[in-house]
């Protein structure tokens, strides 16, 4: 009997679960924002969700689910006076299929994605805690069977998701506009030492104004925030194989040890120490 094996690919794959956990936050919730070096998911059930993913910012209502990809700083907090309700779940996965599909994605949950994000949330439960935080028996070597269960569910969730219409955009007006230029401004100026006079101007607002707008969805200064994203810029190439020289020339630093000493300085690690703990 002529028999035919497809080798099935599996292109979503969870390798660490980080944090897992649902928490309800009343009005005039804030949360300041993270960068990490992992994936994130968040959902909303309740409520109405500001959301800053990289250089965008995005409202999202009950139903909408929001992908942080790794090296993106993002934040969180609540959109006029009623409280909102969200799970974060976020994990290591070295997926390009991820990459190529979910990054600073947007969606709207459909039937059969709300019954897989219900069956999670009913795995973790609620809490007050909003931070690093698994459910105690997901510690527990005993509860493996369902910590698997949990992982292959979420990947589940992923792949739906995925396969879903980017059917929420971010904001297009006002100073969310404004913010989301300044950053393509940086990006574009990446590898230069950028002045923040120099990027109002390109935006034809005032230095005040930028300032104020960075405050609001990034909370912190123009300056600390385009030298942030040098330092994340600089971790992705280093950990695809540049050379420390290579990466404080093509991110504008005057040379190698002047590179070297802001980098530690901002991450705690020189390069060449942050090179040999990513691998």
């Amino acid at each position: 009997m002529w028999e035919r094996r497809l080798p099935v690919k599996k292109l979503i794959k969870i390798d660490n679960l980080i944090t897992a956990f649902t928490v309800t936050r009343k009005e005039n919730f804030l949360f300041p924002g993270e960068v990490h070096d992992f994936w994130e998911m968040v959902y909303i059930s309740k409520g109405t969700a500001g959301i800053t993913a990289g250089g965008k910012v995005f409202e999202c209502g009950a139903g909408n689910i929001i992908f942080h990809k790794p090296n993106e700083y993002h934040r969180i907090w609540t959109v006029g006076e009623e409280a909102i309700k969200f799970t974060v779940i976020s994990f290591t996965s070295s997926s390009e299929y991820l990459e190529e599909n979910l990054s600073e994605a947007v969606v709207t949950l459909s039937y059969r994605g709300k019954n897989l994000i219900e069956e999670l949330q009913s795995m973790i439960g609620e809490s007050e805690t909003l931070g690093n935080y698994v459910p105690d028996e997901f510690l527990e070597e005993s509860n493996a069977v369902k910590l698997a269960q949990f992982g292959n569910i979420a990947e589940l969730l992923l792949y739906e998701c995925a396969s879903l219409e980017k059917n929420v955009a971010p904001k297009s007006r006002g100073d969310a506009k404004t913010f989301t230029a300044a950053v393509k401004l940086m990006n574009k100026y990446i590898s230069q030492p950028v002045k923040s006079q120099q990027l109002a101007d390109e935006l034809h607002i005032s230095l005040s104004q930028l300032k104020r707008i960075f405050k609001r969805y990034a909370l912190t200064g123009i300056h600390e925030y385009y030298l942030a994203m040098k330092m994340e810029r600089a971790k992705i190439m280093l950990a695809h194989g540049e050379s420390v020289n290579k990466v404080a020339t093509e991110l504008g630093f005057l040379n190698q040890n002047y590179f070297s000493a802001v980098f530690k300085r901002e991450t705690g690690l020189s390069p060449t120490q942050w090179v040999k703990s990513y691998h």
